[in-house]
Order: C-alpha cells, then sequence, then structure tokens
C-alpha cells in the first residue's frame, strides 16, 4: 500500500506473532475439552499467517490502496488483533469457544475477502500496467532496431495477461512478484535505449500508458509517420 509499507509490515509482524503463538499459550491453560478442541481448530495458525504475509507482500507489489482495498487489509489486520486479544483474555471453556469460532468465521472471511480482491484487482493491474508493453513492443519490433526489447517487452505483458491467479497464496505471490520485477528492468532499458527527447519521452509514456495528445508534437508525429506507425495508435480514456 503507498505510503504505508512500514505499517504493513508492523502489523504483519504483529499478527504473525500473535498467530503462531497461539497454540503454545493456549496449552498452558487447563480447560479441558475445550481447550483441546482450540487448540485443534488453532493448527492452521502457522500455515493463515503465511498466507496472510502473502496477501500484504502482494498489496505492496499492486498499488492496492483504494478505500474499499484498504478496508479489506484492516479487516484482516483487525480481526487477527481480536483473535489473538480474545485468546489471551481468555478464562473460561466459554472464552476459548467465542475465540476459535472468530478464528474460524470472521477472520477466516476476512482473509478470504482480501485474497479474492486481490485476485480480481489483478486483472485491472494487468490492463494498466502490462497491457502497453504488448502494444509497444510489437510498435518497436515493426520499427526495427530494438529486436531484443521488443520481444522481452511483448513477452513480458502476455505473460502477465495470460496469468490466471487460481494457484495457492504463495504461487501467487512469487508470479506476481517475477512478472513486475521483470517490468521494472525493462522499463529502465526502454527508457535508456529512448534518452528524454520528444520522441523517446513519448515512447516511454506510451509504455507507462501516461502518454496523452499533447504530446503528439510535431516531431513526434514526424516521427511516426516516418517509421509508418501512426496508425497504430488508439485514443482511450
Amino acid at each position: 500500500m503507498k505510503g504505508g509499507g512500514g505499517l504493513v509490515n508492523d502489523n504483519l509482524s504483529q499478527l504473525e506473532a500473535l498467530l503462531t503463538e497461539l497454540p503454545t499459550a493456549l496449552e498452558n491453560q487447563s480447560l479441558g475439552e475445550e481447550l483441546a478442541r482450540t487448540v485443534q481448530v488453532l493448527q492452521t495458525a502457522e500455515q493463515q499467517a503465511l498466507r496472510i504475509a502473502a496477501l500484504l507482500s502482494i498489496v505492496e507489489l499492486l498499488d492496492y490502496d483504494s478505500d474499499i482495498q484498504t478496508e479489506y487489509v484492516e479487516d484482516v489486520q483487525d480481526e487477527a488483533r481480536k483473535v489473538g486479544l480474545m485468546l489471551e483474555q481468555a478464562e473460561t471453556a466459554e472464552d476459548l469457544k467465542l475465540a476459535s469460532s472468530r478464528y474460524k468465521n470472521e477472520l477466516s472471511s476476512a482473509i478470504s475477502n482480501l485474497d479474492r480482491d486481490l485476485r480480481q484487482h489483478w486483472r485491472n493491474f494487468v490492463l494498466q500496467e502490462f497491457r502497453p508493453l504488448i502494444d509497444v513492443g510489437e510498435m518497436l519490433r515493426y520499427l526495427g532496431g530494438q529486436d531484443d526489447l521488443a520481444t522481452e517487452l511483448t513477452n513480458c505483458g502476455r505473460s502477465a495477461d495470460e496469468f490466471q491467479p487460481r494457484s495457492d497464496t504463495t504461487t501467487f505471490l512469487e508470479k506476481v512478484s517475477s512478472l513486475v520485477a521483470k517490468r521494472d528492468q525493462l522499463q529502465h532499458r526502454r527508457k535508456a535505449a529512448f534518452g528524454e527527447g520528444e520522441v523517446g519521452s513519448f515512447i516511454n509514456a506510451l509504455a507507462e500508458n501516461r502518454a496523452t495528445l499533447d504530446m503528439v508534437s510535431d516531431e513526434v508525429r514526424s516521427w511516426l509517420e516516418e517509421k509508418g506507425s501512426l496508425h497504430r495508435l488508439r485514443v482511450t480514456i
């Protein structure tokens, strides 16, 4: 989440500590059968902590920071804190029952909501950040002179476009992390290749999905016409 990386990481560390220490803490209590049932429920605590860690890492990578998206993240954090507090303060079998119920229901639901929305958000992120790489790569290949870069830009864009995050959260994180790192590396190479002139600035903006009509100066238009690429551009809002 933009501007909140430190806070997210601090919260994550607290959540991981709470979730992974809960079974041990409960074993020190003597609340009979309910204690045993609660410990059984919390056997998934480490797995849930890893899932939360992966989801929050994906949040950082995908510019996931709208109001509703922030709510999904905060729901996970709040529910984990509530479960931890309820378990720490549990004194009766009923207290444990309520805590384990919240862990199974509210916390699990909050995690699932964040996971599901991140996977949907990935498609929008691809449209904004990776689809332009395909267009720029194809245009550069058509123009010639940057064949390797053109091919890698196109392949990176298509790999992202084809990726369907239906697997586990860890694999989702690994794939997104790899694609974003490759995108950043290619964007650096592209900027170095085209410099800072009007044409270079336009190509760079086009690849970053921020090109506007006022960037099509006489120099840029002449260059596009010379390369036979003017017809390849389209206006979107």
